[in-house]
């Protein structure tokens, strides 16, 4: 992918987990799509004129453009055309037509020396303003800042199972992927996805570090799925972004002036609960104690809990 990437001078564009494949520092990577993605990515999808997609499916209406041409390879027929008409449909294994790509581009070089200035200025703007939003620190944390903490610490194979709520936004927006494998619930966007999803994976890849990321209300509904980690001796660590609220509900209502009826919650002392259950609780409140709590609880290799209080900030574009 890097390759007929450089190739063509192309902006690279990730869906959410496919972040991995691609390397997150690349000049030409200018992020993830849609909401949870990045503004250069929207941008730049807004100036081509041909779009090639590589086995993605996912095609949000708000974020994505209706005047470029498409051509989509994947191998399911099923998949051709999902949310977008095409320009052509080539059905087949990446790993056979990639190469194929690549000897086409190489016997037809062009010039694109403008577009590929306009991709790296657009896609330097982008990381140089997360560098900010995930730098400031504060108890409790920005959502920002937790994300870049989970970044820095995180070993480059591991597993991460993302729950759903507003951390699943700003994960994709501020987690700078390396070779993890990041598992979310994409269709369903079911909550109490996250715990579950990592205990699977731990068993499955018992020699990789296993994270789960879950905000407080997706955490309840199958929080007791983490005795089950402990009877098994899985060494799973899932990070709770405790904001107190179902903070992507509150903050769409808030802005439309709505009542915010619901979206409140009271939570249990989730370091506590985790040593009820016969595991390690920990709690962190500012990026650098997360840091510092991620790298103790994944060394432990050990069942663990940690309550990460986390400021309720406003993904940005949020509407109801």
């Amino acid at each position: 992918m890097k390759q007929l990437a450089e190739s063509v001078q192309a902006a690279v564009v990730t869906t959410y987990t496919a972040r991995s494949l691609f390397p997150n520092d690349h000049p030409q990577y200018a992020g993830g799509l849609g909401q949870a993605g990045s503004e250069a990515s929207s941008a730049l999808l807004a100036e081509s004129d041909l779009i090639l997609v590589l086995g993605g499916t996912w095609w949000p209406d708000e974020y994505t453009p209706t005047q470029a041409r498409i051509v989509q390879v994947d191998r399911s027929p099923g998949h051709m055309g999902i949310g977008h008409e095409l320009e052509l449909g080539v059905v087949g294994d990446l790993a056979q037509i990639v190469p194929r790509l690549l000897e086409l581009a190489a016997a037809k070089p062009l010039d694109r020396a403008a577009w590929k200035q306009r991709v790296a200025e657009a896609a330097g703007a982008w990381k140089a303003k997360l560098e900010q939003e995930a730098g400031a620190d504060a108890s409790p944390m920005p959502p920002q800042r937790a994300i870049r903490a989970l970044s820095q610490v995180i070993a480059p194979d591991a597993i991460i199972a993302v729950d759903t709520g507003d951390h699943t936004l700003w994960f994709n927006r501020i987690f700078q992927a390396r070779s993890q494998e990041i598992l979310i619930s994409g269709t369903w966007r079911t909550l109490g996805f996250a715990l579950p999803a990592a205990i699977a994976a731990q068993l499955e890849h018992p020699e990789r570090q296993c994270i789960a990321i879950a905000g407080d209300g997706g955490s309840v509904q199958t929080l007791m799925e983490f005795q089950t980690a402990v009877q098994l001796g899985l060494p799973i660590v899932m990070v709770v972004m405790n904001n107190g609220c179902y903070a992507m509900e509150k903050n769409r209502m808030t802005g439309s002036g709505l009542q915010t009826l619901g979206s409140e919650l009271v939570n249990p002392d989730f370091a506590m609960l985790a040593q009820a259950c016969g595991g390690t609780g920990r709690k962190a409140c500012t990026g650098a104690e997360l840091e510092k709590q991620l790298s103790e609880a994944l060394a432990a290799r050990k069942p663990c809990i940690i309550d990460a209080s986390v400021a309720p900030a406003v993904v940005p574009h949020t509407k109801i």
